[in-house]
């Protein structure tokens, strides 16, 4: 008789790097980007814990606002357009998406807001930016922990220079 076992995804603790300094330590003596490697090989994912309160609470706020857009009426979503084919607003029951172009762009944040909330909310517009700017910051470290580990490093610079985030 075989036993079956379910693989855990691996939980990185990033909460003490310094994100906003847009450098990871140097993969020679941060073990984590060959842990991260791995992860990425065996799972294609893992779990970064940022330990902070206010993070949870960032992530929930966003979560909560996103489903909230869904609950607005399809006239008001189909206002989420832009000029690249699958970006912005579809529906294809039972599923929806919206794909913001951009999203690390105040502007598109704020355009995005006075779409759904004519009147402002500022509160929502702050978190939003907050979230995307944190997520951005944890894609370009965890590409640089990437670009160091396979020995391509110099590409990485050229590689975030074409990234836009979605």
């Amino acid at each position: 008789m075989a036993i079956q076992t379910q693989a855990k995804i691996p939980v990185f603790d990033f909460s003490n790097l310094d994100l906003k300094s847009g450098t990871s330590p140097s993969c020679s003596s941060f073990s984590a980007c060959k842990d991260v490697c791995n992860a990425l090989e065996k799972y294609g994912c893992f779990v970064v814990e940022l330990g902070k309160n206010t993070l949870s609470e960032l992530h929930n706020t966003m979560f909560i606002s996103i489903g909230e857009l869904f609950e607005f009426p399809t006239e008001t979503k189909l206002k989420v357009t832009y000029d690249r084919p699958f970006h912005g607003y579809s529906s294809f029951p039972p599923f929806e998406r919206m794909m913001i172009d951009n999203a690390t762009s105040k502007d598109v944040t704020q355009k995005l807001t006075n779409i759904f909330l004519p009147n402002g909310n500022d509160n929502y517009c702050e978190s939003a930016n907050s979230y995307v700017k944190l997520t951005e910051e944890l894609d370009k470290m965890v590409t640089r922990m990437v670009f160091e580990n396979y020995c391509v490093k110099k590409y990485y610079d050229s590689r975030m220079e074409s990234t836009t985030y979605s």
